[in-house]
This record gives structure tokens, C-alpha cells and sequence, in this order.
């Protein structure tokens, strides 16, 4: 004798199982939060790097420009790569706080590793 399997057949149940991890609302939530950090980031950073960047660059002929570039530009830029992702990840309905969470991280990362190389010079 087959069994057959049972179906939820309450009101308002969806006919597609659970999947693990976050929800839609959590992901999209923790995605503008990663995404406005990143932003405030950015724009806090950016009159520091330059402001800090046309006093040092002259003292700093080695890595110089290489430090510039990475202080001001690189964590722009990410920001706009990251946004363009979480962006197109939405629409297609997948998981986009992680990729915002991991452009936060990159951005972070190389301004820090750009004021490092100023400081080598």
C-alpha cells in the first residue's frame, strides 16, 4: 500500500517548503544596513584620504600615488560594485546581504592598506 505525502493545506500556507537561513525581509534589511555603513564609510573617509593625501603624496614618492588611489578611489568603487550586485541579486531573488557585508570588509580593508602604504613612505 502507498502512502502518499501529506500536504499543509491550511490558509495562507505556501506551497513551497521552508528554505534554511534568512528570510526575504531579514536579507534585504541587513543588505541597506551593510550598504548605508559602506556608504557613511566612504563618505567619511574620503575628506580624510584627500586632505591627507595632497600633504603626504609629496613626502611619499614611492608609493605615493599607489596609497592616493587606494584611499580615495578603491572604496568608491567598490561601493558602486557592491550596490550594482545587491541591486541585480534582488530583482533575481537571491541572498544579497552577504555580498554587501563582503564590500563593507573590502572597502575597509584597502583604505586601511592604503594609509599603510603612506605610512611607509
Amino acid at each position: 500500500m502507498a502512502t502518499t505525502p501529506s500536504v499543509n493545506t491550511t490558509p495562507g500556507a505556501s506551497a513551497t517548503p521552508q528554505t534554511r537561513g534568512v528570510n526575504r525581509k531579514t536579507d534585504v534589511t541587513l543588505s541597506v544596513v551593510f550598504l548605508s555603513l559602506q556608504l557613511v564609510f566612504v563618505l567619511v573617509t574620503l575628506p580624510i584620504s584627500l586632505l591627507t593625501g595632497v600633504l603626504v603624496i609629496s613626502h611619499s614618492p614611492n608609493y605615493g600615488n599607489l596609497a592616493f588611489f587606494l584611499t580615495v578611489a578603491v572604496p568608491g568603487i567598490l561601493f558602486l560594485i557592491s550596490l550594482g550586485v545587491d541591486l541585480f541579486l534582488l530583482i533575481s531573488k537571491r541572498i544579497t546581504w552577504i555580498v554587501a557585508l563582503v564590500g563593507l570588509i573590502a572597502s575597509v580593508g584597502v583604505w586601511i592598506l592604503g594609509a599603510s602604504l603612506w605610512n611607509l613612505g
